[in-house]
């Protein structure tokens, strides 16, 4: 359930459908004990919904949302504590996602920049 449920926000998220991405991935988010497995889906969550203002010519949302998702990658990346062999999220390109988010935190009005997320594995 859980891999399916990450797997078709991946899917939603590369699709464009930002909001169905969150939505698929808050479900996964809630029951997460606190740690860098609970932070970095929170801040892939934030930057969906950022995306997804962004579409709807929201500027103060996306800006706002996408400033929390930016925060949350930071505060992944500086705990330097790994994420747990069994994660899902180990099936992506989460540096190559935080690189995306705060090349486009940096360029916030460029519209040409968008995000996709990459597997590590086939099939996803």
């Amino acid at each position: 359930m859980t891999e399916k449920l990450f797997h078709e926000g991946v899917h939603a998220f590369n699709a464009g459908r930002y909001f169905d991405a969150h939505e698929f991935w808050e479900d996964l988010w809630q029951p997460l004990p606190a740690g860098a497995e609970k932070t970095l889906l929170h801040g892939l969550i934030q930057l969906s919904v950022a995306l997804h203002h962004r579409g709807n010519n929201n500027d103060v949302g996306f800006k706002n949302l996408l400033e929390k998702a930016c925060n949350n990658f930071s505060q992944f990346r500086k705990s330097g504590e790994k994420l747990p062999e069994v994660s899902v999220l180990k099936k992506i390109d989460s540096d190559g996602v935080m690189v995306q988010a705060f090349l486009l935190a940096t360029e916030p009005d460029d519209n040409t920049l968008l995000i996709k997320i990459k597997s590590k594995t086939p099939g996803l």
